[in-house]
């Protein structure tokens, strides 16, 4: 775990402003993720449906 030191205007302020210009660019990436996966998942929902239908569209030969 990281230290952080006792100086007032130290190292805690620094430490903070770095992990909130990190978050900055993580947060682009993780949306990309978050709307790949939204568009997987409706891909994968479509897919079972049309799935579905054609089984019900199944008749005697």
């Amino acid at each position: 775990m990281a230290q952080f030191s006792s100086r007032p205007g130290g190292s805690l302020e620094r430490w903070l402003r770095r992990l909130d210009r990190a978050a900055e660019q993580i947060n682009p990436l993780l949306m990309m993720f978050a709307i790949g996966l939204a568009v997987l998942d409706a891909a994968c929902v479509i897919a079972l449906i049309d799935v579905g239908s054609l089984a019900l569209h199944r008749g005697p030969p």
